[in-house]
């Protein structure tokens, strides 16, 4: 059976079938867009996960990776429920020698219709941006 494998931060061996995945892309395209939109208002990066799938916006600074990401159930093959998580997740390293996950959250949960709402993602993402709290380590 086709498939594409799972990303390293989803703990399986097990693939997502072809026909899940293109489904699941599909409804990944208005955030995709608005993630689009943004990185290039705040000059930023599109995150783009070839393994799950999951938009976000990738922030990198000297010492520092800010991931904010959108991303399906990650325990879908478990349970089949398809809901997206907007997370957070921040990386401290050093020149590859120390590397420590300083921030990893859920910020929200889109259920059903809610991954189209374009409005509500625009401002959890602009809100996410813009506040100088979640900027500091």
């Amino acid at each position: 059976m086709a498939g594409v494998k799972l990303s390293s931060d989803v703990a399986q061996t097990e693939y997502l079938p072809a026909k899940d995945w293109e489904h699941l892309q599909k409804k990944l395209e208005k955030a995709r867009k608005i993630c689009k939109q943004l990185a290039q208002e705040y000059g930023l990066k599109l995150f783009r996960d070839s393994r799950w799938p999951a938009t976000g916006i990738e922030e990198k600074k000297i010492f520092k990776c800010r991931y904010i990401r959108i991303t399906l159930n990650p325990k879908y093959l478990e349970d089949h429920y398809i809901f997206f998580e907007l997370r957070e997740h921040s990386i401290i390293s050093f020149f590859s020698i120390y590397s420590k996950l300083t921030v990893n959250r859920v910020i929200a949960k889109y259920e059903g219709d809610q991954i189209d709402d374009e409005i509500l993602l625009l401002n959890d993402l602009k809100r996410l941006l813009i506040t100088p709290a979640l900027h500091k380590i």
